[in-house]
């Protein structure tokens, strides 16, 4: 549970602030972290899906005070992620507040395979499909998602993982074509990771190459682990 065990980037800061005397816990049964055993005065991440076991966001999260906590989400906006946390609000004794803030430079996003909201965070994949099992406390009890999580995982069903790829000059046209690219750069760059993407496991050969669902040929820069 630390603040570099988490994956993504966001151009702004979005901020959710939970407090209240039932907050951890409310926090806790949403959250694929253990929030109990959380350390305090501490960062890191934590994940939060919807029933199917797909993201709603990604967060950094660290305690404000004994019973408050303060949600830095992956989204450009805070609003997705406190719209969806009222809505599993019934009569726990908590205050939910949003605010904005300034973000940093975007790395070379594409070649390290950080994933980015809303173009690979979002309802389409779940976290293990994004590199993200590290976020997820395998001995923890219910949260929204955990059924279809822990069967993916215990059943080896993750068929998909974002990679960043390359591939030749000839092909850049039809590789923006392929259904698979989440993030793609403007122009084309020799030798260098041009685009993200989550594709299936299966097409991977042992020298890093696969063809994507329109033919396009690519090879593997990198993949979400």
């Amino acid at each position: 549970m630390q603040v570099n065990d988490i994956s993504f980037w966001s151009p702004k800061k979005a901020f959710v602030e939970v407090t209240g005397l039932d907050a951890t816990s409310f926090l806790h049964r949403l959250s694929t972290q253990d929030i109990l055993k959380a350390p305090r005065g501490q960062k890191f991440g934590n994940c939060f899906l919807d029933q199917k076991g797909r993201l709603i966001d990604i967060v950094i999260q660290e305690s404000v005070d004994e019973n408050g906590w303060l949600l830095t989400s992956s989204h450009e906006s805070p609003d997705k992620l406190k719209n969806w946390l009222e809505k599993y609000w019934f009569s726990e004794r908590l205050e939910i507040k949003t605010s904005t803030g300034l973000g940093e430079p975007e790395p070379d996003r594409i070649s390290a395979c950080l994933p980015k909201a809303p173009n690979e965070i979002n309802e389409s994949y779940n976290p293990l499909e994004i590199g993200l099992s590290k976020l997820i406390a395998w001995n923890k009890g219910c949260y929204v998602g955990q059924e279809v999580i822990s069967r993916l995982d215990t059943y080896d069903k993750v068929s998909r993982q974002l990679m960043s790829v390359s591939c030749k000059r000839e092909d850049f046209e039809k590789l923006k074509q392929s259904s698979e690219i989440t993030t793609l750069l403007n122009e084309y760059v020799e030798n260098h990771a041009i685009a993200l993407g989550i594709f299936k496991k299966a097409s991977l050969t042992s020298e890093g190459l696969l063809t994507t669902q329109n033919g396009t040929p690519v090879w593997v820069v990198s993949s979400a682990r």
